[in-house]
């Protein structure tokens, strides 16, 4: 018994399974560089004070000299 490795098997559900998920991840990556950051990402403020005082003020990566948001 000494020196014989475990073989781990997958059968079909979790092949089917590990695809989708592998899919839901490439996807996810491709829509966020397509669209960009969500408005309340570029706020400095938490998205609760974000969406309770409706108050952003600007990271700094996000606004050039004319305090101008990068599209």
């Amino acid at each position: 018994m000494i020196g014989k490795k475990k073989i781990i098997k997958m059968n079909r559900l979790s092949w089917l399974l590990l695809i989708l998920l592998v899919i839901l991840g490439i996807s996810r990556i491709w829509s966020v560089e397509q669209k960009g950051s969500f408005s309340w990402t570029k706020c400095k403020e938490s998205l609760f004070v974000h969406i309770i005082s409706n108050k952003c003020t600007l990271r700094e990566m996000y606004t050039d000299k004319e305090n101008q948001i990068y599209h």
